[in-house]
Order: structure tokens, then C-alpha cells, then sequence
């Protein structure tokens, strides 16, 4: 269903607490946050400097990268 960011926000955020190394679900995470309109949000995920190997939305975008 279209549409349900809170949703998979809340689903994605607990996925990355159990699995920190999925970057997958890192990248869905940075996505929905992005289309529900609080890319803002992003930001605070990370863990670390831009380019960094404990950057989420870094690691996200390296496997966006590899599977393009």
C-alpha cells in the first residue's frame, strides 16, 4: 500500500537496530523517511561523518551504488 511511511519508518528503524549492518534496510530506511516528507530525519541517523564506514546513509548509498 502506497503511501504508509510512518508505517514502514517504524518497521525499517527496528530492522536497522537488529541488523545495523543491513544496508538494504538502511537505504529503505533513508528512502521512506525521504518520501514521507522528513528528510530531515536522515540526518540524525548517522553515526558518523559523511563518507564514513559507520555512516548509515553513507553505507546505504554505497550499496545503492554496487546494485545499480
Amino acid at each position: 500500500r502506497a503511501g504508509r511511511y510512518d508505517q514502514a519508518i517504524r518497521y525499517l528503524t527496528r530492522v536497522v537496530e537488529l541488523s545495523p549492518g543491513s544496508m538494504k534496510a538502511q537505504y529503505q530506511l533513508a528512502v521512506a523517511y525521504q518520501r514521507s516528507g522528513n528528510a530531515e530525519k536522515i540526518e540524525g541517523r548517522n553515526a558518523g561523518p559523511r563518507d564514513s564506514p559507520e555512516c548509515p546513509l553513507c553505507r546505504a548509498a554505497q550499496w545503492q551504488a554496487r546494485c545499480s
